[in-house]
């Protein structure tokens, strides 16, 4: 793929749109059974389904600064919830299915909130 244009999701083998998300402490997760990927782009984060040709399901928006984190929450009884953190000192809880926001905790960090 040219450069810039796409990088290789890790173990996946799936193409996913690059993203120039620096400093960033983990900025990619896959769901377990889902076939779910995401990874931080800038303030927002990219929800790709890998079932077949990858496909950017959703764009997950509501940070104001960088992504620091993506995470999916493991043992929660659905593999579509989601975690991200940012250095606009939240963490959110995505349902990364509907794309909606279901909960935004702030953190008294003065660099924001990081994995």
């Amino acid at each position: 793929a040219a450069r810039g244009r796409a990088a290789m999701a890790a173990g996946a083998g799936a193409l996913v749109p690059a993203s120039p998300n620096w400093f960033v402490a983990q900025c990619c997760d896959a769901a377990r059974g889902a076939e779910l990927a995401a990874y931080a782009a800038r303030n927002s984060v990219v929800v790709a389904a890998l079932g077949g040709a990858p496909v950017v399901s959703r764009v997950l928006q509501g940070h104001t600064n960088r992504v620091t984190a993506v995470c999916f929450v493991d043992g929660a009884g659905d593999d579509a919830l989601l975690l991200s953190a940012s250095l606009d000192s939240t963490a959110r809880l995505w349902d990364s299915r509907a794309g909606a926001c279901v909960r935004a905790l702030r953190v008294h960090q003065r660099d924001g909130a990081t994995a």
